[in-house]
Protein backbone atom coordinates (compact mmCIF):
# COMPACT_ATOMS: atom_id res chain seq x y z
CA UNK A 1 0.00 0.00 0.00
CA UNK A 2 1.68 3.25 -1.15
CA UNK A 3 1.22 6.64 0.71
CA UNK A 4 -1.30 7.98 -1.28
CA UNK A 5 -3.97 5.39 -0.33
CA UNK A 6 -3.13 5.45 3.20
CA UNK A 7 -3.74 9.42 3.19
CA UNK A 8 -6.96 8.50 1.63
CA UNK A 9 -8.32 6.06 3.77
CA UNK A 10 -7.00 8.13 6.55
CA UNK A 11 -9.25 10.93 5.68
CA UNK A 12 -12.40 8.42 4.66
CA UNK A 13 -12.03 7.51 8.66
CA UNK A 14 -11.83 10.95 9.69
CA UNK A 15 -14.48 11.67 7.60
CA UNK A 16 -16.87 8.48 8.75
CA UNK A 17 -16.19 9.42 11.93
CA UNK A 18 -16.75 12.95 12.21
CA UNK A 19 -20.18 11.54 9.86
CA UNK A 20 -20.72 8.98 13.04
CA UNK A 21 -20.25 11.60 15.71
CA UNK A 22 -22.56 14.30 13.51
CA UNK A 23 -25.79 11.86 13.36
CA UNK A 24 -25.35 9.92 16.83
CA UNK A 25 -25.62 13.78 18.38
CA UNK A 26 -28.66 14.46 16.50
CA UNK A 27 -30.15 11.04 17.92
CA UNK A 28 -29.93 12.79 21.55
CA UNK A 29 -31.44 16.29 20.75
CA UNK A 30 -33.61 17.58 23.19
CA UNK A 31 -37.10 19.57 22.67
CA UNK A 32 -36.30 23.45 23.69
CA UNK A 33 -38.45 24.13 27.07
CA UNK A 34 -40.19 27.52 26.57
CA UNK A 35 -42.51 26.82 30.15
CA UNK A 36 -40.71 26.28 33.04
CA UNK A 37 -43.87 25.24 34.90
CA UNK A 38 -44.41 22.37 32.66
CA UNK A 39 -42.56 19.61 33.92
CA UNK A 40 -39.32 19.11 35.24
CA UNK A 41 -36.38 20.29 33.83
CA UNK A 42 -35.02 18.32 30.76
CA UNK A 43 -34.40 19.69 27.89
CA UNK A 44 -32.42 22.66 26.55
CA UNK A 45 -33.74 26.38 27.77
CA UNK A 46 -33.93 29.29 25.64
CA UNK A 47 -33.31 33.03 26.36
CA UNK A 48 -32.99 35.84 25.40
CA UNK A 49 -29.88 37.39 25.49
CA UNK A 50 -27.70 40.16 23.67
CA UNK A 51 -24.22 40.68 23.21
CA UNK A 52 -22.36 44.16 23.07
CA UNK A 53 -20.67 45.18 20.43
CA UNK A 54 -18.48 47.57 22.07
CA UNK A 55 -17.02 48.56 25.55
CA UNK A 56 -19.49 51.62 25.37
CA UNK A 57 -22.62 49.53 25.05
CA UNK A 58 -21.63 47.04 27.57
CA UNK A 59 -21.98 50.15 30.14
CA UNK A 60 -24.73 51.64 28.78
CA UNK A 61 -26.91 48.39 28.71
CA UNK A 62 -29.72 47.09 26.36
CA UNK A 63 -31.80 50.17 26.50
CA UNK A 64 -33.87 48.74 23.17
CA UNK A 65 -34.68 45.81 25.37
CA UNK A 66 -34.09 43.45 22.06
CA UNK A 67 -32.93 40.11 22.37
Amino acid sequence: MNVHMVRISAMALFTMALATAYVSSLAYAQDTVVDFSASPPSGQYSFKSWTPKTVPDLIKGNASGEG
